[in-house]
């Protein structure tokens, strides 16, 4: 049981890690679409929800974290 709590906390902190990362891209694109902001022709906003979406769909398939497929992993882990 101790191995599997382990393994929830270091994957917790890598998840934690990836959001801090995240924000620090984020603002970096943020950034860089100001710079061509007349060229582009939409709002800025609409294009950092386009790829937020596309982030989380991405972490979401990456990273099975729904109830059922945590648990089968923990009963995995026990075995």
């Amino acid at each position: 049981m101790s191995a599997v709590r382990n393994q929830l906390v270091d994957g917790l902190m890598n998840l934690s890690f990836a959001k801090q990362l995240w924000f620090l891209f984020r603002a970096l694109i943020h950034d860089g679409l100001l710079s061509i902001k007349q060229q582009l022709g939409c709002p800025i906003d609409q294009i950092m929800e386009t790829i937020e979406e596309h982030i989380n769909h991405f972490f979401v398939q990456a990273l099975p974290l729904d109830h059922f497929t945590l648990k089968q992993e923990a009963l995995d882990n026990e075995d």
